[in-house]
């Protein structure tokens, strides 16, 4: 991997740490499962997206828009506004087909994410992290993840923009 792409990585992995501390507002209330709309209701109380969600009692995912794109939450098929699941998932999709170096530099050093290309020749690459709640999980550690998945993700796609050109292969 060129020296262009080990900055750019670096870059990223230093706005999870920047952005990892938690308000100290967030509570500590334990969740053993969650629905999609106490999903909802905790993102928009975190103030990552402030948007009205309408969802059918059925919807079993969800999107909000974060500044540059989309990002999509979602489960099972069986995981909805009135079934809760014990874990939920959150992906984003990125306009580049990054190379194998970086992917696998990437996932080796974030916990929190992973970086997968749809195909070789695909320039499309797919950003995700699984949030498993089994045993339970504080509303605080539901807040750094999706806190951190989002910054990071915010911070690879202004990459992508800004530095045109660092990621072709």
């Amino acid at each position: 991997m060129n020296s262009k792409q080990d900055d750019f990585l670096a870059e990223v992995l230093l706005a999870k740490k920047v952005n990892s501390e938690i308000p100290e507002i967030i509570s500590a209330e334990v969740f053993e499962k969650i629905t999609t709309q106490e999903l909802i209701n905790i993102i928009n109380e975190f103030s990552f997206s402030n948007a009205k969600q309408s969802l059918s009692p059925d919807d079993a995912m969800f999107s909000i828009e974060i500044d540059v794109g989309r990002v999509l939450f979602f489960s099972n098929n069986t995981w909805s506004a009135k079934s809760a699941e014990d874990f939920f998932c959150v992906m984003a999709t990125l306009p580049i087909g990054f190379d194998l170096d970086f992917i696998s530099k990437f996932n080796q050093n974030t916990k929190i994410g992973r970086l997968y290309t749809i195909d070789s020749s695909s320039q499309t690459s797919v950003y995700r992290v699984d949030i498993h709640m089994s045993g339970g999980v504080t509303k605080r550690h539901i807040y750094y993840m999706i806190n951190t998945f989002i910054q990071c993700y915010k911070h690879i796609f202004s990459g992508l923009i800004s530095n045109e050109g660092v990621y072709e292969h």
